[in-house]
């Protein structure tokens, strides 16, 4: 049988006879066990165990038992993206064999235990350790018989930054493309025309000015004309 099997036993012993008995009454105490034995309990033996060669009494040895018991613990931030499964498996090793496993929930609280486990194998303690099925998600780690897991979300990626970026273009100017740049006025300073634009009418203005020049210069030109000729 595998070790850890608490029903396994070890072959029978060689007897103990003990010679030169009455009939009588007597007590069979053990005082030392094989290793990995409890301590049998006390034999009472009666006048009426013996027959004609003696009494032939047996006593057994239990095997040393023990257990093994822990708690799982969740780090993910009482699991803040509800991936955390209802039951986890864990496995029990001895001497680094599986030899049982257990299914554990919240309904347990997340414990567990295996009892009734063998102490000892062949003379020889038997070391138990405990494995988890994986849990997607989750990193395990294990101290003693206590499993962790934890949950590390992942980090959003940030959106790529353009290697370029185009500088916006300005708009055209008017002015034959010559940019204008706008002056500052203050009311009731006195600032140089530097340019003047035509104003409506200015054109008929000069026309009239002209004509009434040649009508002056034919009129002075009469007279003198008319001074000659009386």
């Amino acid at each position: 049988m595998p070790p850890g099997n608490a029903s396994a036993i070890d072959k029978p012993r060689p007897p103990c006879t003990i010679y030169g008995l009455l009939r009588d009454s007597y007590q069979l105490k053990e005082v030392s066990a094989p290793k990995g034995y409890q301590l049998a309990d006390t034999v009472i033996v009666t006048s009426t165990n013996f027959d004609s060669k003696g009494a032939v009494i047996k006593i057994i040895d239990k095997i040393e038992k023990t257990s093994v018991s822990g708690t799982r613990t969740w780090r993910d931030n009482n699991n803040q993206d509800g991936i955390r499964p209802s039951s986890i498996t864990v496995n029990l090793l001895a001497n680094g064999q599986q030899v049982a496993s257990k299914k554990v929930s919240a309904s347990d609280n997340w414990q567990y235990s295996f009892d009734n486990l063998a102490d000892y194998a062949n003379g020889q303690k038997i070391t138990y350790t405990v494995t988890e099925d994986a849990v997607a998600g989750y990193t395990s780690t294990v101290d003693g018989y206590n499993i962790t897991n934890t949950h590390n979300p992942t980090t959003p990626k940030k959106p790529q930054v353009p290697n370029n970026p185009t500088t916006p273009k300005e708009p055209q100017v008017a002015n034959n493309g010559n940019k204008v740049t706008p002056k500052d006025f203050t009311q009731g300073k006195m600032y140089d025309k530097t340019s003047r634009l035509p104003q409506t009418g200015d054109g008929s203005s000069m026309g009239m000015m002209l004509i009434g020049l040649v009508t002056l210069l034919l009129s002075l030109g009469l007279v003198v004309i008319s001074r000659f000729t009386i």
